[in-house]
């Protein structure tokens, strides 16, 4: 009898440590997903189940259990719209599906989602590189042939779902842009979703005292330049001195903004449609008023936390500002006001970026001059400068910033 009780304390206080713990060791794998499973050991009641949230459908399932076999395990999917397959067993009256399974030898379960669903796709042109990588909803990554002319990702979205495609990596000496990328509430198959890819080039601002114009560079396979030419190639507009291009589709047109800071007279900012070639071709100034002494010395391209777009233009005068411009639906600017401080700087070149827990949106400005340093400014969701300070904190180089970029190799 004393080895009897022994026998059934030991197994009583193995299951007390181990229901401190994690009962199962589960793992996922295919089409990605979001499921909530309960998995149960052999029906002893509350304390023996837990739930678990998995991220794809196929799952693999063991026991922490060392040396034990539950023959009569359970799983039961709490997500609306799925059904288990890959065990035999009809679920039991509490929605249960049993099954064995120990620390060995593993279980596995495919769960099947049992609402409609609809494929994301749509239309290729202009690929004749390899390497080009599409996602949808930041994952399900897609890797394209040279030369196709549509797509279609595997997993498909849905009903009532959502779908946003995206370029995860660029082919080799192209640039692929995304149209009709998005869209909620899923209820057919997509099909008009659009990605365009177009030769590289490389645009050269080309600051001259007497009348400067822009470049347009393809890119050899080892990132050279190729052959420069200006553009537009026909009727170019009398540029003054051009500084600083940026970039942005609007309307699902793609435009370029370009600064000139003329060293004469007044400057201007240009928004010119591009060609499919990469050349510009017709090129306006923009905006239709812009602010007195205008001479601007770089402009960048951000959308604010509000979805709004905005081109920032810094201004090297008697003012030294930096201007914030809202873009119109035809790709104009609007009236642009000042952002950030109205004194103590000289900007000369700008860029962006996202970073931080939760994410918080900087602008980056070049202050050249006498008052030579760089600042860092927080964004408001409007895209208005909150607060701005110089930029590192201690140590900085002794520098004149003027332009200033983010990347990697």
């Amino acid at each position: 009898m004393r080895r009897v009780l022994l026998g059934v304390f030991a197994f009583l206080f193995s299951h007390a440590i181990f229901a401190s713990g994690s009962f199962f060791n589960v793992s996922a794998s295919g089409a990605p997903t979001q499921i909530s499973v309960t998995l149960c050991l052999d029906s002893r009641g509350p304390f023996s189940c837990q739930t678990y949230s998995v991220s794809a459908q196929d799952l693999s399932i063991l026991t922490t259990v060392p040396n034990h076999t539950y023959p009569f395990a359970g799983i039961k999917i709490n997500t609306p719209n799925y059904t288990i397959s890959g065990v035999q067993c009809a679920p039991t009256g509490n929605g249960y599906c049993k099954f064995s399974v120990s620390d060995t030898s593993p279980t596995n379960i495919t769960i099947n989602s049992t609402a409609s669903t609809y494929t994301i796709g749509g239309s290729l042109s202009g690929l004749t590189a390899s390497g080009l990588i599409l996602q949808n909803n930041g994952a399900d990554n897609l890797t394209v042939s040279s030369g196709a002319s549509s797509f279609q990702f595997a997993t498909p979205v849905v009903s009532g779902g959502s779908y946003s495609v995206t370029v995860y990596q660029q082919p080799t000496g192209l640039i692929c842009y995304v149209a009709n990328a998005s869209g909620t509430n899923v209820s057919a198959n997509v099909t008009n979703v659009s990605v365009s890819c177009s030769t590289q080039n490389a645009y050269v601002a080309n600051n001259a005292f007497s009348g400067g114009d822009v470049y347009l560079c393809s890119l050899n396979s080892d990132g050279n330049f190729n052959t420069c030419a200006t553009t537009p190639t026909t009727s170019p507009p009398a540029w003054g001195s051009p500084t600083s291009i940026a970039f942005a589709t609007v309307s699902d047109v793609p435009y370029a903004y370009v600064a000139a800071n003329n060293e004469f007279s007044a400057g201007s900012v240009f928004y010119c449609t591009t060609l499919s070639n990469g050349n510009f071709d017709t090129c306006n100034t923009t905006p239709a008023s812009p602010p007195s002494n205008w001479e601007p010395s770089a402009v960048a391209i951000n959308t604010a936390q509000d979805g709004h777009m905005y081109a920032y233009v810094a201004q090297t005068s008697s003012t030294n500002s930096v201007y914030r411009c809202p873009i119109n639906s035809d790709g104009s600017l609007g009236a642009c006001a000042t952002t950030g401080p109205t004194s103590g700087w000289v900007p000369t070149g700008i860029t962006f970026a996202t970073t931080g827990t939760p994410t918080t949106q900087y602008a980056y400005i070049g202050s050249g001059g006498t008052l030579s340093k760089l600042e860092q400014c927080t964004l408001n969701n409007d895209g208005t400068f909150n607060t701005c300070a110089i930029t590192p904190t201690s140590g900085a180089p002794s520098w004149t910033p003027f332009g200033i970029t983010f990347g990697s190799v």
